[in-house]
């Protein structure tokens, strides 16, 4: 009914205000306010991402929400020791993830930020607390549940930075490269048939039910980016899909695009 409607568009709005405010504002921690003039440094506690969407959503009225939130956030496990910005980005993502159910993410960092320990520090907790989703179908899975789709020549590389760093081995994520996606790799994952638009043939792809992964991390997301590639059809094919039946996609990237037109696998996954 239009009152659904309306009520519907008001609830993702609020989420979304949500949204925003947890990406413009840092995990609780304590800096040195800038405006003291003398005397030692005074400290503030910046919010917390808890404290904002509690902020949020009691502004928008909806107070039993607020009081019932939980946004516990996993452990680190492992000796890979993260910087203070990399502890705030995984908590971040860990709580978009785990608590607001977001369908897709957008993780941009510049060059030698350290994506990718920031990311496997997310499947490691994401194994740790045994992170579902309940309408992905893998009955007739072989692969894990996660996996991490990057360039061919980093594929060693981040193997070995995600089992010496977070323990994940072959038989937690499969780390593979696009150029194996659009080949032999794909044929698990991916069908392809011909129809008949206006005369003309055209390849259309679909996903194999039952084989996708839970989380999907796509490194060097700007593979994706121009739609009419094999590989973004691959992407884009898995976003035709209901939302709830799709992995989580994690799209990793320092420059994932400069056109409108070049976001379209991360915009239809959200």
């Amino acid at each position: 009914t239009r009152e659904q409607l309306i009520a519907q568009e008001e609830a993702d709005w609020q989420l979304l205000r949500a949204r925003i405010s947890l990406a413009h504002r840092p995990a609780t921690t304590k800096v040195d306010a800038p405006l003291q003039t003398s005397g030692a440094p005074v400290q503030v506690e910046l919010p917390s991402a808890r404290e904002t969407l509690v902020e949020v959503l009691t502004t928008a009225g909806d107070s039993q929400s607020a009081a019932s939130l939980d946004v516990s956030i996993p452990p680190m496990m492992h000796d890979c020791e993260l910087r203070d910005f990399q502890v705030s980005a995984r908590e971040k993502l860990l709580f978009a993830t785990l608590h607001l159910r977001q369908h897709a993410l957008l993780f941009s960092a510049g060059v030698g930020t350290g994506k990718t320990f920031m990311v496997g520090s997310i499947l490691d907790a994401y194994k740790q607390v045994g992170y579902d989703r309940p309408g992905v179908d893998r009955t007739v899975a072989i692969y894990p549940d996660f996996a991490w789709v990057t360039k061919a020549n980093i594929v060693e590389k981040t193997r070995r930075d995600l089992l010496a760093g977070f323990g994940l081995g072959e038989a937690d994520v499969l780390v593979t490269n696009y150029d194996q996606l659009r080949a032999t790799l794909g044929k698990w994952f991916f069908r392809s048939h011909t129809v008949i638009r206006e005369g003309e043939p055209y390849i259309v792809w679909e996903v194999i039910r039952g084989q996708l992964p839970k989380v999907i991390v796509w490194d060097e997301a700007h593979s994706l980016k121009n739609e009419d590639s094999l590989q973004s059809k691959l992407a884009q094919c898995i976003n035709d899909l209901p939302p709830e039946e799709r992995p989580l996609q994690i799209f990793m990237s320092a420059t994932i695009g400069t056109r409108v037109r070049d976001f379209k696998c991360l915009a239809v996954a959200c």
